[in-house]
Protein backbone atom coordinates (compact mmCIF):
# COMPACT_ATOMS: atom_id res chain seq x y z
CA UNK A 1 0.00 0.00 0.00
CA UNK A 2 3.21 2.27 0.60
CA UNK A 3 5.68 0.57 -0.91
CA UNK A 4 7.87 0.49 2.58
CA UNK A 5 8.73 -2.28 4.41
CA UNK A 6 6.34 -2.94 7.89
CA UNK A 7 8.81 -1.24 10.28
CA UNK A 8 8.85 1.73 7.91
CA UNK A 9 5.53 2.70 8.12
CA UNK A 10 4.72 1.13 11.41
CA UNK A 11 2.08 -1.55 10.43
CA UNK A 12 3.61 -4.39 12.49
CA UNK A 13 0.72 -6.73 12.56
CA UNK A 14 -1.96 -7.65 10.27
CA UNK A 15 -4.92 -6.57 12.64
CA UNK A 16 -4.39 -2.73 13.00
CA UNK A 17 -7.67 -1.71 13.56
CA UNK A 18 -8.70 1.63 14.51
CA UNK A 19 -8.13 1.46 18.20
CA UNK A 20 -4.54 -0.31 17.51
CA UNK A 21 -1.33 1.71 17.42
CA UNK A 22 -0.43 -0.57 14.31
CA UNK A 23 -1.63 1.12 11.57
CA UNK A 24 -1.19 3.26 8.37
CA UNK A 25 -2.26 7.02 9.73
CA UNK A 26 -2.65 10.14 7.20
CA UNK A 27 0.82 10.89 7.16
CA UNK A 28 1.91 8.03 5.14
CA UNK A 29 1.05 8.25 1.07
CA UNK A 30 -0.16 5.42 -0.25
CA UNK A 31 -0.61 4.04 -4.00
CA UNK A 32 -4.68 4.95 -3.44
CA UNK A 33 -3.56 8.75 -2.79
CA UNK A 34 -0.61 9.08 -5.67
CA UNK A 35 -2.91 7.56 -8.03
CA UNK A 36 -6.18 9.78 -6.56
CA UNK A 37 -4.11 12.60 -7.02
CA UNK A 38 -3.28 11.39 -10.72
CA UNK A 39 -7.12 11.70 -11.73
CA UNK A 40 -8.08 7.97 -10.62
CA UNK A 41 -11.32 7.33 -9.13
CA UNK A 42 -10.22 5.56 -5.94
CA UNK A 43 -12.26 2.71 -4.37
CA UNK A 44 -11.67 -0.47 -1.85
CA UNK A 45 -14.12 -3.60 -1.35
CA UNK A 46 -13.37 -5.55 1.60
CA UNK A 47 -10.79 -6.04 4.69
CA UNK A 48 -8.11 -4.51 5.01
CA UNK A 49 -6.11 -4.73 8.50
CA UNK A 50 -4.87 -1.35 7.86
CA UNK A 51 -6.67 0.67 10.91
CA UNK A 52 -7.34 3.44 8.95
CA UNK A 53 -10.73 5.21 7.48
CA UNK A 54 -10.19 4.67 3.65
CA UNK A 55 -10.59 8.26 3.35
CA UNK A 56 -6.94 8.27 5.14
CA UNK A 57 -5.60 5.65 2.91
CA UNK A 58 -6.87 7.47 -0.38
CA UNK A 59 -9.63 5.83 -1.12
CA UNK A 60 -12.82 7.90 -2.19
CA UNK A 61 -15.42 4.73 -2.47
CA UNK A 62 -15.43 1.76 -0.96
CA UNK A 63 -16.34 -0.49 2.47
CA UNK A 64 -14.22 -1.73 5.01
CA UNK A 65 -15.55 -5.20 6.32
CA UNK A 66 -12.75 -5.39 9.22
CA UNK A 67 -13.72 -7.24 12.19
CA UNK A 68 -13.13 -6.53 15.74
CA UNK A 69 -10.42 -8.49 17.78
CA UNK A 70 -11.35 -9.54 21.21
CA UNK A 71 -10.49 -7.94 23.88
CA UNK A 72 -7.92 -10.00 25.74
CA UNK A 73 -7.54 -12.28 22.29
CA UNK A 74 -8.57 -15.16 23.44
CA UNK A 75 -11.67 -16.97 22.52
CA UNK A 76 -13.47 -20.65 23.63
CA UNK A 77 -12.64 -22.51 20.28
CA UNK A 78 -16.08 -23.34 18.88
CA UNK A 79 -15.06 -25.75 15.71
CA UNK A 80 -15.88 -25.13 12.20
CA UNK A 81 -19.44 -24.46 11.21
CA UNK A 82 -21.07 -23.67 8.19
CA UNK A 83 -22.36 -20.48 7.36
CA UNK A 84 -24.78 -20.24 4.69
CA UNK A 85 -22.88 -17.76 1.61
CA UNK A 86 -25.40 -15.01 1.78
CA UNK A 87 -24.55 -14.46 5.23
CA UNK A 88 -20.82 -14.39 4.96
CA UNK A 89 -19.04 -11.02 4.86
CA UNK A 90 -16.98 -11.88 1.70
CA UNK A 91 -20.83 -11.83 0.31
CA UNK A 92 -22.07 -8.49 1.28
CA UNK A 93 -18.23 -6.98 0.07
CA UNK A 94 -19.33 -8.70 -3.41
CA UNK A 95 -22.29 -7.43 -4.01
CA UNK A 96 -21.72 -4.08 -2.64
CA UNK A 97 -18.49 -4.49 -4.81
CA UNK A 98 -20.32 -4.76 -7.98
CA UNK A 99 -23.38 -2.32 -7.37
CA UNK A 100 -20.50 0.05 -6.84
CA UNK A 101 -18.49 -1.20 -10.56
CA UNK A 102 -21.99 -0.97 -12.75
CA UNK A 103 -22.72 2.56 -11.34
CA UNK A 104 -18.83 3.36 -12.72
CA UNK A 105 -18.60 5.18 -16.03
CA UNK A 106 -15.40 3.95 -17.47
CA UNK A 107 -15.27 7.03 -19.84
CA UNK A 108 -15.25 9.46 -16.73
CA UNK A 109 -11.95 8.74 -15.53
CA UNK A 110 -9.32 5.71 -14.72
CA UNK A 111 -10.14 3.27 -11.91
CA UNK A 112 -7.84 1.98 -9.17
CA UNK A 113 -10.19 -0.54 -7.47
CA UNK A 114 -9.19 -2.89 -4.44
CA UNK A 115 -11.35 -6.14 -3.50
CA UNK A 116 -9.96 -8.13 -0.24
CA UNK A 117 -11.54 -10.61 1.37
CA UNK A 118 -11.27 -13.24 3.89
CA UNK A 119 -12.01 -16.50 2.17
CA UNK A 120 -8.36 -17.29 1.29
CA UNK A 121 -8.33 -18.06 4.84
CA UNK A 122 -9.45 -21.72 6.36
CA UNK A 123 -12.90 -21.42 7.52
CA UNK A 124 -13.62 -20.74 10.95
Amino acid sequence: MTGQSPHECGVMVNYGFYDHQNRLTKKHTTLAHVLRDAGYKTAYYGKSHLGSSLEDLGFDHGRNYDTVRIEDDEAEQLGIGHVPLMLRRDYKAAWDAVDFLQTYQPGEQPLFFVFSTNLPHPPF
